[in-house]
C-alpha cells in the first residue's frame, strides 16, 4: 500500500528516526489497521526494499498481516465498551520483554479513543520513557478524543481518501471475480475509504440499500411527509454502520440531481442511472433543497466518526427533505 502516511512512516524508518508513539487518524474504513501493520512490517521485515518498504512476502510480513507475529501486539476494545486500564497495563507489561525475532516491538491499539482517561494516563509514561525499540501505534477516528498529553507526545498522521484508480486496483486484486460495475459502484460509495469499499462489495444488502435511497429521493421529489420517508429508511433499523452506507449513497444520488439541474450530461450518473428516473427526481426537488440536502448529508458523513446519533441524523435529514422554501 502507498499513500502520504505510509510514505512518511517509511521516511522515519529509513532515516532511523522512529518515534515512540504514532497516532493514525481516519474515519471508519480508511485503512488505519492496514497502515499500522504496514508500518510494523517495515520495522520488522526480513527483506525490505532499498526504499525501506516491507517485502510483504517473508514469514514476518505474512504473520504481521494476519495479526499473529510475536513482536507485534494488537489491542482491541470489546463492542460498545471502553478499553480498561487493566488491558493497557497488561500491554505495557509486555514492553519489558525484548523482541523475540525482530529489532522492534510494536504495540497497536485499535479504537484508542475508547481508552479511559486512566488507561491513557497509564500509557503515557511508557510513551514518555519507552524501552529501546518499542513503538506504540494508536488508531483513532478523532485524535481530539485522546488526552492532550498523549497527543503532544505522539507523531500524528491523518489518512485521507484513497484515489479512485488506486482503490479500484486494490479491489480488483482482492476480489478478482467481482463484476466491474459492482467494483465501480463500491468505489463510488466508499468516499475513498478502502474498508467501506470492501464492505460494499461483500454486503449482499448493498443493492437493496441503493434501491431504498433511490426510492427515498423519489419520495422527496413527490413531496412526501416524514412518515413516508421514515418508512422507506426506517429509523429503527438505523445504526452508524448502516448510515456509513446510506449517506454516501444519498450523496451520490444528490450529486446526480445537482449535475442534471446545473449541467446536464456533464458527468455520468452514479446512482440514478435511469434517465427517466433521474429526470423526474431532478424536476421534483428544487435546486435549493437539493443543495441543502447535499450539505446536510456531507455534514453527517463527517460526524460519523464522532459518535453521531443515527436516529437524530435521519430525523435531521427528513426535516430538510420535507421543508418548505425558507424554513430550513
Amino acid at each position: 500500500m502507498k499513500n502520504a502516511v505510509t510514505d512518511r512512516l517509511l521516511e522515519c524508518v529509513r532515516d532511523g528516526r522512529v518515534a515512540s508513539s504514532y497516532i493514525i487518524e481516519g474515519p471508519p474504513g480508511a485503512g488505519k489497521l492496514d497502515t499500522a501493520r504496514f508500518f510494523a512490517s517495515a520495522l520488522c521485515c526480513e527483506d525490505p526494499s532499498e526504499s525501506g518498504a516491507p517485502c510483504g512476502e517473508c514469514r514476518r510480513c505474512r504473520l504481521i498481516a494476519s495479526g499473529k507475529f510475536c513482536d507485534v501486539s494488537e489491542l482491541y476494545s470489546e463492542e460498545g465498551k471502553p478499553v480498561p486500564v487493566a488491558a493497557v497495563r497488561e500491554l505495557i507489561a509486555e514492553t519489558s520483554l525484548i523482541p523475540a525475532e525482530a529489532d522492534f516491538r510494536v504495540f497497536v491499539i485499535a479504537d484508542s479513543e475508547k481508552m479511559t482517561a486512566g488507561a491513557q494516563n497509564a500509557l503515557l509514561k511508557s510513551i514518555e520513557e519507552p524501552p529501546k525499540n518499542t513503538v506504540f501505534v494508536l488508531l483513532t477516528r478523532d485524535r481530539r478524543s485522546l488526552l492532550p498529553t498523549v497527543v503532544s507526545r505522539s507523531v500524528c498522521l491523518v489518512l485521507g481518501p484513497m484515489p479512485d484508480q488506486e482503490l479500484k486496483k486494490r479491489l480488483k486484486e482482492k476480489f478478482p471475480d467481482a463484476d466491474g460495475k459492482k467494483i465501480d459502484f463500491a468505489v463510488a460509495v466508499s468516499g475513498g475509504a478502502p474498508g467501506v469499499a470492501e464492505s460494499a462489495l461483500e454486503d449482499g444488502e448493498l443493492i437493496s440499500r441503493a434501491d431504498s435511497v433511490r426510492e427515498y429521493l423519489a419520495a422527496v421529489s413527490r413531496g412526501e411527509g416524514p412518515a413516508k420517508l421514515g418508512a422507506i429508511i426506517s429509523p429503527s433499523s438505523c445504526t452508524r454502520q448502516s448510515l456509513g452506507v446510506i449517506l454516501p449513497l444519498l450523496k451520490l444520488g444528490l450529486r446526480d440531481v445537482l449535475i442534471y439541474q446545473n449541467a446536464p450530461g456533464a458527468a455520468k450518473p452514479q446512482l440514478l442511472c435511469d434517465p427517466d428516473e433521474l429526470s423526474k427526481i431532478a424536476v421534483g426537488i428544487s435546486p435549493a433543497k437539493a443543495i441543502r440536502l447535499f450539505d446536510r448529508t456531507e455534514r453527517l458523513l463527517g460526524l460519523l466518526g464522532v459518535n453521531v446519533n443515527a436516529l437524530a441524523a435521519m430525523a435531521s435529514l427528513n426535516l430538510v427533505a420535507c421543508s418548505k422554501p425558507g424554513t430550513v
